[in-house]
């Protein structure tokens, strides 16, 4: 995770639990170690019992999806995101700038 995200204003809040900025980065290295945990202890014995081990161009095609997932929602929820920074911050007024500052900051 970049430090540009966590430095635009996000809402650390979850309900009444408040997370510091940094507990997001630790947050996204603990899913990565989870789910490779849960992929070699579970998917892929899986697979191999039944008889279709999944092989490495598979692997690396899934790898391909699901970043082109993350990407789609990524370019789908950013503009909202700055919209909504703009309106808490009282910047409608610049919201054409704001939302070019942030179309080149993900370029």
């Amino acid at each position: 995770m970049s430090l540009s995200t966590l430095l635009q204003g996000m809402d650390t809040n979850l309900g009444s639990l408040h997370l510091a900025p940094a507990t997001l980065s630790v947050l996204d290295c603990l899913s990565v170690i989870i789910f490779v945990a849960i992929y070699d202890l579970v998917i892929q014995p899986f697979f191999i019992k039944i008889g279709k081990p999944i092989g490495l161009l598979t692997r690396i095609g899934m790898c391909h999806s699901i970043c082109v997932v993350c990407l789609v929602t990524h370019e789908t929820i950013k503009p909202l995101h700055c919209s909504r920074i703009a309106r808490r911050w009282h910047l409608l007024d610049f919201i054409a700038a704001v939302l070019f500052y942030c179309q080149h900051q993900c370029s």
